[in-house]
C-alpha cells in the first residue's frame, strides 16, 4: 500500500476502491497517503470521499477531523470544515488546535469569528 505513494494512478485507483468498496478499515496512515496522493493529482472529490470513510469508520480519530475540516476549508465550504474541527477537538488537545492554526488549508476561514473561538 505505502508504495502507492509516488504513483498517482495507481494511488486514485486504490482510494476509489476504499472509498466504494472497502468497509472502512485501512491504517490513518495509509489513507492520509491515499489523501494527500489524491490532492496532488487535483483529485480534491476523492480526497474527501476518502477522509470521509475513515471517519465514519473511526470516529474518535481526532487528526482526521482535523483532515476532513482542512479539506473543507480549503474548498471554502465553512460550515461543514466548522464542524468537522469541532469534532476533532472534542478531546480538548491543544495540539489540534495548534494545527489548525498553522495550516495553510485553513486560510479562508482563518479571519472568521467562528474558526478564531474555536482555536483560541
Amino acid at each position: 500500500f505505502l508504495a502507492l505513494l509516488g504513483a498517482q494512478p495507481q494511488a486514485a485507483e486504490a482510494a476509489r476502491e476504499y472509498v466504494t468498496r472497502s468497509d472502512g478499515t485501512k491504517s490513518f496512515a495509509d489513507c492520509m497517503i491515499l489523501i494527500r496522493t489524491c490532492h496532488e493529482a487535483g483529485l480534491e472529490d476523492l480526497a474527501l470521499a476518502t477522509i470521509q470513510k475513515y471517519t465514519d469508520h473511526d470516529p474518535d480519530n481526532a487528526a482526521a477531523w482535523l483532515e476532513l475540516a482542512a479539506i473543507h476549508a480549503a474548498a471554502k465550504r465553512q460550515t461543514e470544515s466548522f464542524d468537522a474541527l469541532k469534532k476533532a477537538l472534542v478531546d480538548g488537545d491543544p495540539g489540534i488546535k495548534r494545527q489548525a492554526r498553522n495550516d495553510k488549508r485553513f486560510d479562508p476561514v482563518r479571519d472568521t469569528a467562528t474558526f478564531k473561538r474555536l482555536t483560541q
